[in-house]
This record gives C-alpha cells, structure tokens and sequence, in this order.
C-alpha cells in the first residue's frame, strides 16, 4: 500500500501512510489473501488486489467520518479534522481511483464491473441510512438491507476476487461469496452491538454515537418492538437528543433484551457462514477463516 502511492503528492501520501499506519484492522485484504491462498494461484498478484481492495474501504471511511461528521476514527483525529473537507474528500476520491489502477492489470473487465458494483452498493447503503436516520418505524428488513449494501458487498466482494484470482474453482468462488456475505452482515451487527455496550476506550467511539446520530440499528430496532418500545418512542421522538437522552435509550435498549436478541442474530449469521465453509476443502485457510469467523462475533473493536 505505501508503494502504492509513492508517486503521490507529499501531502496526500503523508495523510494516505497515516492512515495505513493507524492499526485498523486489515480485514478485508486478510479475507483476498485467505480465499486466494486456498486457491494455491497467482500468488504474487494477491497483494496487489488486497492493497487494492483496502483503499477502496478506506476511502469509503474518509467519506463516511465526512458524511456523518465523526471527529475520531479508531481513537485517533479523523482525516478531515486535520486535513479540511475539501482535502479528505480529494484523498478519499484519489484512493478510489487507485483502487482500480491497482486492479486494472490483474482483473478483467467483468470482474472489474463487479467492484463497481459493490462500490455502487456501498453507497446505496449509506444514503438508505442517511434517508432513515431518525426514523422510529425503520423494520429489520430495511435494516438487513441496508447493512447488506453497506457492510457485506465488500467483504463479498474481497473472498470473491480473492478465491477468483487464486484459481478456485467456480463453486468455490461462489462458495465464498455466500460465506463473504454472512460474514458481512455478522461483522456489520457486532459493530452495532459495540455502540450499545462497547468500551470507548477499546472501541475509539463513545457509546451511543450511533444512536445520538439517528443512526437506529438492530439492538434499538428490537428493543422498539418490546414492552419498553412505548417509551423508547416517546424519549426519541424529538431529536437531536441530548447526552442524558442517549444514555437512558441505550439503558432501556439493554434492559429490553435488545442486545441479546441482536446477538443471537450475529449468531445466526455466524453459523450460516461456518456451516458454508464446511463445504470447502481442509486446508490450512479454511481453518484461519472460520477461527476468524468465530473471532469477529467476539471482538471489543
């Protein structure tokens, strides 16, 4: 990644090597370099297509801390608080394109269009969020919708062209694309589950940040459907809404059973994709990927 953009202008590759440095947690390229490795091909062109993929993620971090005026990302400043919007939108526009610079040798047009795609996905999941931000009749199917589009098109998207370029076999690529999609919509739920009960100092976000934002995810949209949902309505039908407001929300959440029925559907999401990989064959990578399959349902960050 940081041979990547050595010919960048100093200020951009200073920001873009900060960025790379900043100890996020590399998930996507680790998912093109597990499905790749199985495959056993092409091995020398994998980290070109992980670099690849990880800008293009990154990029959409730097629009989305944009977008949803975020002053941290992973405990530290977001870009665009040292940088200026103006600034974080051009380096988050110039990693886009270097996403697909990178993937222009190595894919062909076909598969390029399928990032595309997922590219396309992702920002249909962040305006569909952005349009339902305070809405307190959102349902869970317009929840999995979104979550679908913004979180797992990515991760689909990284295990596919991972197994693709590393020479599986065609039901093996779609294999992984179904697991890529289970493993998506798991990872997207945890994260939500760590605005309700998470540790901001390991999670590098205040709990209810989320919530604060209008942002109203499976936890909330469980416990809106409980005996407590009355009153949950009531506190948050007149937003923006204060520090006191969050944390009664996020209290009432908890006390719900919210949270525990938002992390039996982690769960859920998370056997689906273990049961998936079953079908592959026993390799070393199928064993790193459902050891981290199983890791991600438990993570703090």
């Amino acid at each position: 990644m940081h041979q990547a953009v050595e010919d960048a202008p100093a200020f951009m590759r200073q920001n873009i090597g900060a960025m790379i440095d900043a100890g996020g947690k590399m998930l996507r390229p680790t998912l093109v370099m597990l499905a790749g490795n199985y495959g056993g091909k092409n091995r020398d062109k994998l980290y070109q297509l992980a670099a690849a993929i990880e800008f293009l993620h990154t990029a959409t971090l730097i629009h989305d801390d944009i977008l949803d005026d975020a002053p941290t990302r992973r405990g530290h400043a977001s870009l665009f608080v040292g940088t200026g919007i103006k600034a974080a939108v051009l380096i988050g526009d110039y990693l886009f394109a270097r996403c697909f610079s990178l993937m222009d040798p190595i894919i062909d047009q076909r598969k390029g269009l399928g990032v595309a795609q997922a590219v396309e996905r992702i920002c249909e999941g962040e305006i569909n969020q952005n349009s339902d931000r305070y809405k307190l009749d959102i349902g869970m199917r317009a929840y999995k919708r979104r979550i679908s589009a913004k979180t797992a098109a990515l991760i689909i998207a990284s295990l596919s062209l991972g197994a693709d370029q590393g020479g599986c076999e065609t039901d093996d690529v779609r294999r992984f694309r179904r697991i890529g999609y289970d493993l998506g919509m798991a990872f997207q739920i945890v994260d939500d589950l760590l605005d309700f009960e998470g540790d901001s100092a390991e999670t590098g976000k205040p709990v209810g940040r989320d919530l604060a934002a209008g942002i109203f995810t499976a936890p909330l949209i469980y416990a809106l459907d409980s005996d407590y949902g009355d009153e949950l309505r009531e506190l948050l039908i007149s937003p923006p809404y204060s520090d006191g407001t969050v944390a009664r929300a996020v209290e009432l959440t908890r006390r719900s059973g919210g949270i525990d029925r938002a992390r039996f559907l982690a769960e859920h999401y998370t056997n689906h994709a273990l049961k998936e990989a079953t079908g592959l064959m026993d390799r070393p990578e199928r064993e790193s990927l459902t050891e981290l399959t199983k890791e991600l349902l438990l993570r703090k960050i």
